[in-house]
């Protein structure tokens, strides 16, 4: 697709002229299917110049140099542009990637390949302090550079939200994801006491943890543990969970570590590390 160079709007059939004004920079675009066509940019005529000057368009609506807010809001959206103040003012949040679908469309500034970006929609699973878990989406370009480890199972990534609307989000790649308190009463609050109560008695043999950048409203952190579970009657299986695990039982958390917890037979994601008997375990040094 061409480069996108807007010079000055007017009308063919006038003979009149704008003032000269410096060119923007260029912005090079390439989509097959551009909703704007060949040159890249949406018609804008029937503009008169007295309209400028006061900086209103034929819509009626304020404008910027002549071209509408609007229009300037529908190109940021098609070439994956996010709001600057939404940058700028949004509460930042955790999110981790549910899913990352590219467009065909890519943008860049000059020929270096860092500043290359494709056009991915990103669909996010974002938690903010003390607010329920909810999912939002957001067409954004990405620089390739990135764009793998953003793809990759369990990214989590800092994520800008708009206080007032959940769903207008961004994906923040300048700071580190924040660490989040988990909202009080969340859906598996009282499941997870529920589960250690009443459970099966079953072992849990560590494979791999990774801290999600998350604590429970006891500011206890949450990891993201996958284990194999060998519980009385049933064959050994592998599962992925979420748990809160406490300071001292971090030691605990190395790969092979066989630890207390209970599950529910035939359900494969209900499983909670019993950390109170782990560490009691330890102490007294019952091996696993």
């Amino acid at each position: 697709m061409a480069l996108v160079d807007a010079g000055d709007p007017h009308d063919p059939a006038d003979d009149r002229h704008f003032p000269q004004r410096a060119e923007p920079p260029r912005l090079a675009v390439s989509n097959a299917a551009n909703p704007f066509g060949a040159t890249g940019l949406a018609p804008v005529s029937r503009i008169r110049q007295h309209e400028i000057a006061r900086g209103v368009g034929h819509c009626g609506r304020r404008s910027c140099g002549g071209v509408t807010v609007g229009f300037m809001d529908k190109m940021r959206s098609v070439v994956g542009g996010v709001s600057p103040e939404l940058m700028q003012n949004g509460t930042l949040a955790w999110g981790e990637v549910v899913s990352v679908q590219m467009t065909g469309m890519s943008v860049s500034r000059g020929d270096q390949v860092t500043t290359q970006k494709q056009v991915c929609n990103i669909t996010l699973s974002v938690i903010m302090d003390n607010t329920p878990p909810f999912q939002a989406s957001v067409k954004q370009g990405i620089p390739v550079l990135v764009l793998p480890q953003l793809s990759s199972p369990g990214a989590v990534v800092a994520v800008r939200v708009n206080p007032a609307s959940h769903q207008e989000v961004a994906v923040d790649l300048s700071v580190e994801p924040p660490t989040v308190t988990l909202a009080a009463g969340g859906p598996n609050s009282s499941s997870a006491a529920e589960l250690l109560a009443t459970g099966t008695a079953a072992r849990a043999i560590i494979i791999q943890s990774q801290p999600l950048g998350v604590r429970n409203q006891a500011g206890v952190d949450m990891f993201a543990l996958m284990v194999t579970i060998r519980c009385d009657g049933m064959p050994p299986y592998q599962t992925k969970m979420g748990n809160p695990v406490p300071p001292n039982g971090l030691p605990l958390l190395y790969p092979g570590s066989n630890l207390p917890a209970k599950v529910r037979p035939g359900q494969q994601g209900q499983c909670i590390i019993d950390w109170e008997s782990a560490v009691a375990e330890a102490t007294r040094g019952v091996p696993g």
